[in-house]
């Protein structure tokens, strides 16, 4: 199928792709949306705001803000994202801030989910959120999927 690979936002702020591809763009909401390098051969962008956190956690004053994690309805469109671009691509890359999280949980099910593996993303520097992995592989598999075999 294709390669997957999970950067941070400054990384894949500077990806000049050279081949076809496409983007899942994880910025954090109410922040300005990653100034990706868009050129003739990218495929597809996805665009998604949602906070690095596992569950939703409630503002404790009026000085701060709820945090929201990915919901249901944006693994689905992950999965719709990815299968409308699979096989004009040869390169998708799933960035967030960091790097690590979000979109490491995001390329470890959608690697999971069209490649049949996920062990990769695993490992160190990668700490995948398990909340974007368990949504992302339960909108593609119907169910609740709950990690690696």
């Amino acid at each position: 199928m294709v390669e997957i690979i999970v950067l941070s936002r400054s990384m894949a702020e500077k990806v000049k792709a050279d081949v076809p591809h496409a983007f899942i763009s994880i910025t954090n909401p109410y922040s300005a949306l990653a100034d990706l390098q868009i050129n003739d051969l990218t495929q597809g962008v996805l665009r998604l705001q949602f906070h690095d956190v596992e569950i939703e956690l409630p503002a404790e004053n009026e000085d701060e803000m709820t945090l929201f994690p990915m919901t249901q309805e944006m693994a689905g469109q992950v999965i719709d994202f990815v299968k409308s671009v699979k096989d004009r691509i040869e390169l998708l890359i799933v960035h967030c801030e960091a790097g690590q999280s979000r979109s490491a949980g995001v390329g470890a099910a959608v690697s999971k989910c069209f490649l049949g593996t996920d062990e990769q993303w695993f490992k160190l520097p990668f700490t995948p959120n398990s909340t974007c992995y368990r949504e992302v592989t339960t909108a593609f598999f119907g169910k609740m999927f709950t990690g690696q075999e």
